[in-house]
């Protein structure tokens, strides 16, 4: 147990750590630590949709999801564009350092969280049989692929995993990619992300036509790729001559926009030709709001997701992301708890659920950043390299 002051300490720090620039050359973004957070924000409510079904955030919860397209599209944007530069900067990129960089980002809490839970669940009755299964998906990061091996009956605390995957495998091919488009030609660059476009939405359309079900197309990276797609676009330059034509917040109206259009259509689980305007409008909301809070540092919208509280929330976004679903179970039996000291059933309580399972997530989240990621992200900028110029 931590003591109150090492907890309201650990809790200031966390606030105030976004408004530190790191020591390294790269320029540093408080306002897309503030969007990842709402990203955050966004499939946590998504998750918590049997608990929000008949409140007035049942329309967000349903279409949270597009959350997890805000995180593509961040994480591809920056990626890309970092790559870019590094190219731009000493004539090449050093693959090898770049996967070290991406290992010690993600691996540490990943195994770490993976292996708790396996640990946690081995025990009970009916789950020790898929245990083998999911571990050779998520420790081989094609848990996207492996889980529909493992239906009907999923580790509920391992399923949002599937995105960790998603990255990784993006990840596996987006340095030799960046490396043949770095100084190709905007026609050339255009030419080959039109042919990737085209070439997932044939394998969507099969995917729609032979009558496949809901988490095939979202999950895997073939069927659902707009929104990295548009990170790719903002990454290589090609909406940068939009900067000086268009301002920042009407690129932040039209993603909203295309995000309450998107909700006028059936979800992205109804499956049907509907998905050539979900998935779509989903990259499209995406993409414009991450370059309209990129490029447009100095925008109203800019200035309040670089807020102390929004950008310190999104510095530990990613423990955010990997928690929060085993926050759920933990927050629920903590509610069976107390039930045999409040009256009522667990419906009567869903917001308590939902709010302590918020607790527990940033709890955790906070722990984890200053415990394990914070030591590994000091040691992954040794493996960065310094640009010309910056962002």
């Amino acid at each position: 147990m931590l003591e109150n002051g090492a907890l309201h300490k650990g809790l200031r720090d966390t606030m105030c750590v976004a408004m530190n620039l790191a020591s390294t050359s790269r320029t540093y973004y408080p306002q897309l630590d503030g969007l990842r957070f709402i990203a955050f924000l966004l499939v946590f409510l998504h998750n918590a949709l049997p608990i929000l079904s008949d409140s007035p955030l049942r329309i967000v919860s349903e279409y949270g999801w597009v959350g997890v397209d805000l995180f593509f599209c961040l994480s591809a944007g920056l990626i890309a564009r970092l790559l870019v530069e590094e190219y731009r900067s000493t004539g090449q990129i050093s693959i090898r350092y770049f996967y070290i960089r991406r290992a010690l980002r993600i691996w540490p809490l990943y195994f770490f969280y993976v292996l708790a839970a396996i640990v946690i669940m081995a025990p009970i009755p009916g789950r020790n049989i898929n245990i083998m299964g999911h571990m050779a998906g998520l420790f081989t990061f094609t848990f996207n692929f492996v889980y529909f091996a493992l239906l009907p009956s999923p580790i509920l605390i391992l399923v949002h995993l599937w995105s960790i995957s998603y990255e990784e495998q993006f990840y596996a091919v987006v340095p030799w990619v960046i490396r043949i488009l770095a100084n190709a030609s905007v026609s050339a660059k255009r030419i080959v992300l039109i042919a990737g476009l085209l070439a997932g939405a044939t394998m969507r359309a099969a995917f729609i036509y032979f009558e496949l079900p809901h988490p095939w197309i979202y999950f895997l990276p073939f069927t659902h790729f707009e929104s990295i797609f548009g990170g790719l676009i903002i990454g290589l330059g090609l909406l940068d001559a939009l900067q000086s034509k268009i301002r920042g917040w009407a690129f932040i109206c039209f993603g909203v926009l295309c995000l309450c259009v998107m909700s006028l259509l059936p979800n992205n689980d109804v499956i049907g030709w509907n998905l050539f305007l979900t998935y779509p409008l989903a990259g499209l909301a995406a993409t414009a709001i991450v370059f309209g809070t990129l490029k447009y540092g100095s925008s109203m919208a800019a200035t309040a997701l670089s807020s102390p509280l929004l950008a310190g929330l999104g510095k530990i976004s990613y423990g955010l992301y990997v928690f929060h679903f085993g926050c759920f179970s933990l927050a629920a039996l903590t509610c069976i708890n107390l039930l045999h000291i409040l009256s009522g059933d667990l419906n009567q309580y869903a917001w308590l659920v939902l709010a302590i399972a918020f607790v527990y997530t940033v709890l955790f989240s906070i722990l984890s950043y200053f415990l394990i990621e914070k030591r590994f992200l000091r040691l992954k900028d040794r493996f960065s390299k310094p640009l010309s110029h910056p962002l």
